[in-house]
């Protein structure tokens, strides 16, 4: 009898304590993260808002962590020998579904006055590039589909998505792009962290990615991380600063980007110089036209046709007889 009664006394014991352990758990833990798909809607949603969209901006370099402080020997040294490279420069990032252009305003880096103005257009097919300056001929260029030079410097498109090449709604929807549980905080903003991978392989990735997305910004990316190999070491980072809401839409207005070098043969990268974009004027969905995204090459510019692989000059107008 004592036996028995205490047998079922254990076994009771054992099964509220297991419901207690349970409804501790419960409490104590965060709520279900949302699902990678149920976020990758919500982007695409916002997304497929955007009509048009026309971003000027303007973009400074300056050493890393140089901001409020006073500028080393050797920083004073390289900005003596590349002083154009640490001058502002200006462009305009506009977009129309497919369609996007980029016009970029810089100086050549050893030269405070020599401008240089590149213009990249993509039509929904081919991509045709423009580089104007005084100091020489025009140089072209046309390659099929869209180039992954838009994302070669930092400007609007870095801010939209992780990789440059693709919308955020599409990167979420890759197979190799997994959802990090938990919240991430970033300045205060309690974040979904993804990680994303690129050309991946059983044994080692060629790039990877943390996105830290915002919940109450439609998941607007906050901060992208863009590592070399599997999340070895730092290749560069993206932190919007500021964000501002126009219509239902959250854009970056202000971000920073630092820049990390890895010497050749090392699993170690360091951060070597910074830039500020801030972004003067937005227009959403206020019309663009399909000939915003034409580029003609005017007369004496030098093109490299890659899709025909032919390198020709454009005639002049009026030869001379």
């Amino acid at each position: 009898m004592n036996i028995m009664k205490k047998t079922k006394f254990t076994a009771m014991s054992l099964m509220i304590l297991c419901w207690g352990l349970v409804l501790s758990f419960a409490a104590a833990a965060p709520a279900d993260a949302p699902a990678l798909a149920e976020i990758a809607s919500v982007v695409e949603s916002s997304e497929s808002a955007i009509q048009d969209l026309k971003i000027e901006y303007t973009c400074l370099r300056i050493p890393y962590g140089s901001k409020g402080r006073n500028l080393t020997r050797a920083e004073k040294t390289k900005m003596d020998k590349f002083p154009g490279w640490y001058k502002q420069e200006t462009g305009v990032w506009i977009q129309k579904g497919d369609k996007i252009k980029l016009e970029r305003t810089y100086y050549f880096s050893t030269s405070e006055t020599i401008q240089i103005t590149k213009t990249k257009c993509y039509d929904g097919s081919v991509t045709k590039a423009r580089e104007h300056s005084e100091s020489r001929p025009d140089l072209g260029s046309i390659t099929k589909e869209r180039s992954h030079s838009f994302r070669r410097w930092f400007n609007p498109l870095l801010t939209f998505s992780a990789t440059g090449d693709k919308n955020l709604s599409r990167e979420l929807g890759d197979i190799d792009t997994e959802l990090v549980s938990g919240s991430h905080e970033v300045k205060g903003k309690s974040c979904q962290l993804v990680k994303m991978y690129k050309n991946k392989t059983p044994t080692s990735c060629l790039r990877s990615y943390k996105v830290y997305l915002d919940p109450k910004s439609n998941y607007t990316p906050v901060k992208i991380e863009k590592y070399w190999n599997n999340f070895r070491c730092l290749e560069h980072t993206v932190e919007v600063t500021e964000l501002t809401k126009v219509g239902d839409i959250y854009l970056a207005t202000k971000a920073r980007y630092v820049n990390y070098n890895k010497p050749a043969g090392s699993d170690k990268s360091y951060p070597v110089s910074e830039q500020e974009l801030t972004v003067t004027s937005v227009e959403l969905n206020e019309g663009v036209a399909d000939s915003e995204f034409e580029l003609n090459f005017l007369p004496g510019t030098r093109v490299w046709n890659a899709i025909l692989e032919l390198g020709y000059t454009v005639p002049e107008e009026n030869p001379e007889p």
